[in-house]
């Protein structure tokens, strides 16, 4: 089974809580792409899971969004880490 690519945005109110975040996707392989995005790779294939995992470390005004992400269809411009970390070789 293949995994997917999801892209969870952030909008924080009530300040980050970037520690508290990278701490619920350890499980997962993921990158911080900015202060308010990350993406993760997932055999879940459900954004649902994603976000029920994130929402509650949220403030209550906080913003939230978890996406499929095709990166099939891209361009522009990523420092290298990212880059890298999109091409990379998943099992």
């Amino acid at each position: 089974m293949l995994g997917k690519f999801f892209a969870i945005t952030l909008n924080y109110k009530d300040g980050p809580r970037t520690e508290a975040i990278q701490k619920a996707l350890s499980g997962y392989d993921w990158l911080r792409f900015s202060s308010n995005t990350y993406y993760v790779y997932s055999f879940s294939h459900d954004a649902k899971v994603l976000y029920d995992l994130i929402r509650p470390l949220l403030g209550k005004t906080d913003d939230i969004l978890v996406v499929e992400l095709s990166i099939a269809n891209r361009q522009g411009w990523a420092s290298k880490i990212a880059v890298d970390w999109l091409q990379k070789a998943r099992a």
